[in-house]
């Protein structure tokens, strides 16, 4: 995980470098274009637009303040869009 992160939270636990090499082999095996960078998790949809969520457990929203939404759930709403 990049600067950014190590900065505010630390160095990413060996947890924390399972948890998301894990989630990536999962949506591969599942036929989604992904991949992953030190930060993000990439995603690119059948439309050719790019997504790169960074790796964290929940991704804020803005109609969420106090929380946000787990990354798996974000990841499967970028892929129902495609859907649509």
């Amino acid at each position: 995980m990049g600067e950014g992160f190590k900065k505010e939270y630390g160095l990413p636990t060996e947890k924390d470098i399972k948890f998301f090499n894990g989630l990536v082999e999962k949506y591969k095996e599942r036929g989604v274009d992904i991949d992953s960078s030190a930060d993000y998790i990439i995603i690119i949809r059948e439309s050719g637009r790019i997504h790169n969520i960074p790796k964290w457990y929940v991704i804020p929203q803005k109609n969420n303040p106090k929380g946000g939404m787990d990354i798996e759930e974000y990841i499967d709403m970028i892929l129902a869009e495609d859907e649509e």
